[in-house]
């Protein structure tokens, strides 16, 4: 129960890193950039319904496993990212419309998604290694 709390009270904050991003992305794809607000709701919105999917679908897994005594399976996660990462685009195909030609379509909303998904990845590894190189190297001096 904490960490869905913890989840649902970093939304917003998430969704500010992910607004930008999502910005760069859809300029590298569609050649179409949104405003900054409209990229955090719509932002906003794939993220809690990518999570809100991922949770029902965790949970409905659990109360199958828990029912026929069966333990969890760490592929049970990647099915749930996979799933929230197909509301995403599919959240991305409807809300986001080009200025020409309309909503963007689901295929080019799963290129967005790819390509946000690589930048985060790559931005979250980057701090990673910077603070635990950061940590080593105190290590040294203790």
């Amino acid at each position: 129960m904490n960490n869905l709390i913890v989840v649902l009270l970093l939304a917003p904050v998430f969704a500010l890193i992910q607004a930008l991003v999502l910005q760069y992305a859809t300029k590298l794809i569609i050649n179409f950039k949104p405003s900054f607000v409209y990229a955090y709701k719509v932002s906003l919105l794939a993220y809690l319904g990518g999570f809100l999917v991922g949770f029902c679908y965790g949970f409905l897994r659990g109360l199958l496993n828990a029912i026929s005594n069966e333990p969890s399976d760490v592929g049970g996660n990647s099915i749930a990212i996979l799933i929230s990462l197909v509301v995403q685009a599919a959240t991305y195909a409807v809300l986001i419309k080009h200025p020409d030609t309309g909503p963007i379509g689901f295929g080019k909303a799963i290129l967005v998604t790819l390509v946000q998904m690589v930048i985060l990845l790559l931005t979250v590894g980057a701090i990673f290694i910077l603070l635990s190189g950061g940590y080593l190297f105190l290590l040294q001096f203790s």
